[in-house]
């Protein structure tokens, strides 16, 4: 049987609805995806399979209020930083390509 196609028990996490299961799966699958080790040994590949074994399995830890916020920003932040350094190395590297 399929971990979507069965009933949810959320007794055991954090979560108390069916709506922030979703965005935490979302968030966590992206953090996958993005190259993070996952915190359980799986027998699902596609991550978004895996992020909801973590959750409700109680190993991804989950962020309410303030906190989540201020771990929002981080992250922004952190993927904008990443994201400008690949833009100005792929723009030296065309740089260097033109001289040439």
């Amino acid at each position: 049987m399929n971990i979507l196609s069965l009933p949810i028990d959320m007794g055991a996490t954090q979560i108390d609805s069916r709506y922030r299961l979703v965005i935490a799966a979302a968030q966590r699958a992206r953090q996958l995806i993005e190259g993070n080790h996952p915190h359980v040994e799986s027998r699902y590949q596609k991550e978004t399979s895996r992020a909801l074994e973590e959750i409700l399995s109680g190993q991804a830890d989950i962020l309410f209020g303030p906190e989540a916020r201020r771990a929002i920003i981080e992250e922004r932040r952190r993927r904008d930083s990443a994201r400008s350094r690949a833009r100005s190395s792929s723009w030296s590297e065309s740089s260097d390509e033109a001289r040439r």
